[in-house]
């Protein structure tokens, strides 16, 4: 079973996907970048920006509204923070916790550190909530003293990265592995208060996720049991990756969430039935107030001809070429 999950995972292609499942996924791009705009304007992301630059080196990978780059683990980290802490990230009908703020950071970064494609980087980015889902299922119907919220989803983004890198089939157990490892600090025991923000874990989350397939690509291998033979054969999430999108009931949040908010506040539905305008309305309303309605449109623009980019860093560079008219 864990064969058809790495092949799955490297071998998934974008373009050969049902309109429905490209359409979502262009959505949840659009309403990650607005998160990530937005989140750049409060307290979390401005401490964690102090730090970041001293803690991760130089790279190429970009940190939003910044003038400086990191590699990509410290700007997966950092985008995550920022897409986390604006709270209007989405969700799952199936889980619990947020998805993209975790994956799309993590597959962003690796893919600005390699140089990919948009067409690698959507294939990557679609394995990444694929798996990310699932792993979160699995997690949610495991019996265990843990509160599964907001940390198993960093499968997913360690599964893109892993596609990012071209790790080979036998390798990708283990970047899922080290992952399980890394994040020990996002399940939390019932006896804590989970209904705080949760920010920090998602960074975390993303960072583990962005980390491990480059560790397992120096030589680190360790398993992990999110994804054991058991679960494989006997989770029916699992069983039909490949086949199945779970990425079609991806929860959208029309309206805005007020940061101390301990559920989320306004009406919710699935991506496949938002509208363009409905998306284009919300991503102005993030991001108008920070970056101008015309910069605004201009990022839209680019998402909506992603598969057309021959290297992910142009793609970036046109992006941040805007954030840098407010660099914070």
């Amino acid at each position: 079973m864990m064969d058809r999950m790495t092949t799955y995972i490297l071998e998934e292609q974008y373009k050969e996907t049902q309109l429905v499942v490209q359409e979502t996924l262009k959505k949840a791009i659009v309403d990650s970048v607005g998160s990530i705009i937005a989140g750049s304007q409060t307290k979390e992301a401005e401490h964690a920006k102090d730090g970041a630059f001293e803690l991760w080196k130089k790279g190429e990978s970009t940190v939003y509204l910044s003038s400086e780059k990191l590699n990509s683990v410290g700007a997966a980290f950092m985008n995550a923070t920022m897409a986390r802490s604006s709270r209007v990230d989405d969700s799952h009908s199936l889980i619990t916790g947020p998805l993209g703020s975790i994956i799309f950071p993590a597959i962003l970064a690796a893919s600005e550190e390699r140089k990919v494609s948009g067409e690698t980087f959507l294939s990557a980015l679609l394995v990444g909530y694929e798996v990310g889902i699932r792993s979160e299922m699995i997690g949610n119907h495991s019996s265990t003293p843990l509160n599964q919220h907001c940390s198993w989803a960093a499968m997913g983004a360690a599964a893109g990265v892993s596609r990012i890198i071209g790790l080979p089939e036998n390798k990708i157990e283990y970047a899922l592995g080290s992952t399980e490892h890394y994040i020990t600090y996002s399940p939390l025991m019932d006896s804590i208060d989970c209904s705080v923000d949760q920010c920090d874990v998602a960074a975390w989350g993303s960072m583990a996720g962005a980390n491990s397939p480059r560790l397992t690509e120096k030589g680190i291998e360790r398993k992990g049991d999110r994804f054991s033979p058991v679960n494989l054969s006997f989770s029916p999430e699992v069983q039909d990756i490949g086949e199945e999108y779970l990425i079609k009931d991806l929860w959208y949040k029309l309206n805005l969430c007020p940061k101390d908010a301990l559920q989320p506040i306004g009406f919710v539905k699935p991506f496949r039935e938002v509208t363009d305008y409905e998306v284009k309305q919300k991503f102005l309303s993030l991001t108008e107030p920070v970056i101008g309605r015309e910069n605004s449109i201009h990022i839209l623009n680019s998402i909506d001809s992603l598969e057309d980019v021959a290297d992910m860093r142009n793609f970036t560079s046109v992006i941040s070429n805007v954030f840098l008219m407010k660099v914070v």
